[in-house]
């Protein structure tokens, strides 16, 4: 469950880059409470300094209620990610138990409500209403930016890859599940505690041309030309550079 992003410390013009390495190492356990199953996990951060060749630990603030959704990108020296925030760690589990009542709101009438109040109060437990964030790790502080809005509303099911222009901007693709319509955005301002966004273009009428959305696939734009290549599969698992553009350029 280790993972790890490249970057480097931003120090005065004249100097070299200090390149850093930061690594993530997650723990999980499964646990059995009066209800059903809970799942804890634990993450413990390091940074490697190509400086002096060696690693310490760090403590940082996102703990285990942010999960890492897509690859990071790297851009003036620190690290992207997509992040959800969950609202609890919790496995969804069949679960009744006659011979002992939980406390809860509401009268409980017979077994069958009991059973029915019992699978309440699992729901209730594991319903998540996942957001999804933009998360920077800054390399010159060696911490975590807080999480940064994204410029649109999307769903779980979307899929929303990162990139950069040029080392200088920050771009987010979200393709709907749906309809395949894809939105390009493009920072205007992009630093680990804020962000400002401008929609770059809309590609809309792509169900004619492909069938299946894009998943793990990654892009990078022309801003000039408003085109944008994907890289991807195709149904039959080949590998495919996508060249979309606005007005239906496919």
């Amino acid at each position: 469950m280790d993972s790890y992003a490249l970057g480097y410390e931003k120090k005065n013009m004249n100097s070299r880059r200090c390149h850093k390495i930061l690594r993530s190492m997650e723990w999980t356990w499964i646990l059995k409470d009066g209800i059903g199953l809970i799942e804890v996990r634990r993450r413990k951060y390091q940074i490697y300094s190509f400086n002096s060749d060696s690693w310490k630990d760090i403590h940082l603030t996102p703990n285990r209620h942010l999960r890492f959704y897509t690859r990071d990108v790297s851009l003036k020296g620190n690290t992207y990610w997509l992040v959800r925030r969950d609202t609890n760690w919790f496995m969804r589990r069949p679960h009744c138990n006659l011979s002992r009542r939980e406390p809860f709101r509401g009268r409980v009438r017979d077994n069958s409500d009991l059973f029915l109040q019992n699978r309440l109060i699992m729901e209730e437990r594991v319903r998540e209403t996942p957001k999804f964030f933009l998360l920077c790790f800054d390399f010159t502080r060696e911490r975590f930016g807080p999480p940064l809005d994204l410029p649109f509303h999307y769903r779980q099911e979307d899929s929303v890859p990162l990139s950069s222009v040029r080392e200088k901007q920050l771009a987010v693709l979200c393709q709907r599940y749906d309809t395949l319509e894809m939105e390009i955005w493009i920072s205007n301002k992009i630093e680990p505690e804020a962000a400002s966004w401008s929609k770059l273009f809309v590609a809309v009428n792509l169900k004619t041309r492909l069938t299946f959305p894009f998943e793990h696939g990654s892009f990078f734009v022309d801003k000039g030309k408003k085109v944008i290549v994907v890289f991807d599969r195709d149904l039959e698992m080949h590998c495919v550079a996508y060249i979309i553009g606005e007005d239906g350029y496919f």
